[in-house]
């Protein structure tokens, strides 16, 4: 469910923002990046994020480069924007 989600978007205009979950998940439900991760280690990738953070950080960030301005700054609540000047 979408209230249960945690981690950034990006929208049209190539703003990233901020997720904040307002529920915890319910019983054995896992956040979508741990199940993707998961998948991609039983299909042989080597993904080992620890946080949906990590993900944007430390993975979207170092292999597209246009995400590369993410890696340490704090998206916040105004977001981040990505989209090269005009």
């Amino acid at each position: 469910a979408f209230v249960e989600k945690d981690g950034t978007l990006t929208n049209a205009q190539g703003r990233v923002q901020q997720l904040c979950k307002g529920l915890e998940p319910v019983g054995d439900a896992r956040a979508d990046w741990e199940i993707l991760q998961d998948v991609s280690n039983t299909l042989g990738g080597e993904m080992n994020f620890e946080s949906s953070e990590d993900v944007l950080l430390n993975g979207l960030a170092g292999e597209v480069a246009v995400f590369e301005v993410t890696r340490g700054t704090k998206v916040g609540t105004q977001g981040l924007s990505i989209a090269p000047a005009e």
